[in-house]
């Protein structure tokens, strides 16, 4: 009984956490496309933050390799803000991921 309780409360953490973790994404890659000068950067930052298995972000970054551009120091504290909530969000997932699967063994 215990261990289906842990499952759910972990599986309902990670659902929880996916939605923050893919608006916070898009506002990262958004940000950055904008530094960058990309055409369209709001269509590149939905691309980006799409895609569960990360062929969004990949084909964001070989497109984004070829733009270079100069980002100022407003935008540079944006990026770590959004990078350290990134980084919450992750953890968050990480510890749900391990308590569920410490679930289906209990």
């Amino acid at each position: 009984m215990g261990a289906n309780i842990l499952m759910i409360l972990s599986g309902v953490s990670l659902v929880a956490c996916a939605i923050p973790l893919t608006y916070q994404m898009y506002q990262l890659l958004l940000l950055d496309a904008k530094s960058k000068g990309l055409e369209k950067p709001k269509l590149w930052a939905v691309i980006g933050a799409s895609g569960g298995r990360g062929e969004g972000l990949l084909l964001y970054l070989l497109k984004r390799k070829n733009y270079s551009g100069e980002v100022l120091e407003v935008e540079q504290q944006k990026k770590y803000q959004l990078k350290k909530r990134l980084t919450i969000l992750l953890l968050i997932q990480l510890i749900s991921a391990l308590f569920f699967l410490l679930g289906l063994f209990l």
